[in-house]
């Protein structure tokens, strides 16, 4: 068992002690859920608002716990503890110290990322090209928030060489404390758009949210922003308000005065072939021409701010560059199907149509620019464009209007049919009624039937939504279609053999 933490350092860290006679214990891993133990792993009793760690200190035990970290109040409570107890006063702050001495130990670079929307593809993006070059510790999943981040980078082995953290938020000062316990030299703000509305004034109250991340810089860090963005000035002034100076601000985007500028671009089903010009005097003004494994004109600026960050912290930026190639969609954010229907026509012919999976998440930017990347696509044969969108969630009195507001979005990407769920995806639905053939249901399993009904040959058909509105259901319905059409082929195949 490689130790990822000694209690001695644990005990430093935290400020804790423990029980007399226990054994001199080494961490392989840290969890805060005794169900998701791991052998040798320390678990943290956190107290949440509908459970409490304490209550799961044999389970911890059972699955494979060295030691479980504890609070002073719980401690007095636990008279035969099945494995060794670290005291501390409170186990929350417990996690976040210990976060901070992963932190202090390693000289791994650190790169933050948040945005309303691409901080994970981004994040995931940069961890592929630094487990390339280096040891690179990042986020699994969604672990972004004041729990998740300090989690983390508890997590992070002292010989880490790149770290690469994503730092989520819905109210204000929630980054500003992340990113003082991450220290990053590197911040990245994919974008700023209207979500999390309910607890905002206006979107600059959103970007002064996402600003925050600039707070926890160390000495001489670096800042990265999208250069097109309205609000691109207001967040530069947040980032020397927080220190950065100006030659470590570095901009992104197709916006001619970008230090990391597009040039020009083209795509296909999977890939982007992109002209960069890195247009800033540390950058020697370079001209760099690469792949990406990914399509979609949002991923093709997002490639960017990675593209900015192997420029300013890699040791070999060609083989970083190379490896951009090989990322993949995540599921639900983008991912390009061909979908078979065995005998869709009744008459014995199948039907092959395209699938876009954008089904994890949407917001008013995120839907534009998933509404343009389909009609990118070229349609085969008299194959159409069919958009099947539910509810962004979370955008607070005005979302009525906002829904609305894609009208333009639609008829400019040349939609041809429009499949809605969800309450205000309604007044969607209502407005282009009497533009293209639409149709609306209260929940997304009740669009399942009439839009299998309604697939033709050549079809391209984009499913998006807030993960409250469950497109999920769609994408997995017509995922079963290609796999029964597959599994039908293959019993044929079996019979001729």
């Amino acid at each position: 068992m490689t130790a990822l933490w000694q209690q001695k350092q644990v005990e430093i860290a935290t400020n804790g002690h423990g029980l007399n006679g226990d054994n001199n214990w080494q961490a392989s891993g840290i969890s805060i859920d005794s169900r998701t133990i791991t052998n040798g792993d320390l678990f943290i009793a956190l107290v949440g608002d509908n459970n409490n760690g304490h209550d799961y200190i044999k389970m911890a035990a059972d699955n494979g716990a060295v030691a479980a970290m504890v609070d002073q109040k719980h401690a007095k409570k636990i008279t035969s503890p099945p494995i060794p107890l670290l005291i501390v006063k409170d186990t929350t702050q417990g996690l976040t110290d210990l976060a901070k001495a992963a932190r202090s130990r390693s000289k791994a670079k650190i790169i933050a990322i948040t945005g309303s929307v691409g901080k994970t593809g981004t994040k995931e993006a940069l961890a592929l090209v630094f487990n390339k070059i280096g040891k690179c510790h990042a986020t699994i999943g969604n672990l972004n928030s004041q729990i998740g981040l300090p989690l983390t980078l508890a997590r992070m082995p002292a010989n880490t060489d790149f770290g690469v953290f994503e730092l989520g938020m819905d109210q204000p000062l929630q980054i500003s404390r992340l990113s003082m316990i991450l220290r990053p030299d590197v911040a990245i703000i994919t974008t700023v758009a209207p979500v999390h509305m309910q607890f905002f004034k206006d979107i600059t109250a959103i970007a002064d949210a996402k600003s925050e991340i600039f707070k926890g810089l160390v000495k001489g860090g670096v800042a990265i922003l999208q250069r097109e963005h309205p609000l691109f000035h207001h967040l530069h002034l947040n980032a020397n308000d927080y220190g950065v100076e100006d030659s470590n601000i570095i901009s992104f985007g197709a916006h001619i005065d970008a230090d990391v500028r597009l040039e020009k671009y083209s795509m296909d089903q999977n890939h982007s072939q992109i002209k960069a010009i890195l247009n800033n005097k540390s950058f020697n003004n370079k001209i760099v021409e690469y792949d990406l494994g990914i399509t979609g004109i949002h991923q093709i600026i997002n490639s960017l701010a990675i593209l900015a960050v192997i420029a300013k912290i890699s040791y070999d930026n060609t083989d970083a560059i190379k490896i951009l190639k090989t990322i993949k969609p995540l599921q639900g954010r983008g991912k390009f199907s061909k979908i078979k229907i065995a005998n869709g026509n009744g008459n014995g012919n199948n039907i092959i149509f395209s699938m876009i999976d954008e089904s994890y998440n949407a917001s008013p930017i995120a839907m534009r620019a998933a509404l343009k990347t389909m009609s990118n696509h070229k349609i085969s044969n008299d194959g159409r464009y069919i958009a099947v969108l539910g509810d962004m969630l979370e955008l607070g009195k005005d979302s009525k209007k906002i829904h609305i507001n894609l009208v333009n979005d639609i008829i400019k990407n040349k939609i041809d049919l429009l499949f809605t769920t969800g309450a205000d995806m309604a007044y969607l639905s209502a407005a282009m009624a009497k533009k293209i053939k639409t149709l609306h249901a209260n929940d997304s399993a009740s669009l399942i039937k009439p839009l299998i009904n309604t697939i033709k040959f050549g079809d391209i058909i984009m499913i998006k939504g807030s993960l409250g509105s469950n497109m999920r259901v769609i994408v997995n319905a017509l995922l079963r279609l290609d796999k029964a059409a597959n599994c039908n082929g293959q019993k044929e195949q079996n019979n001729a053999i």
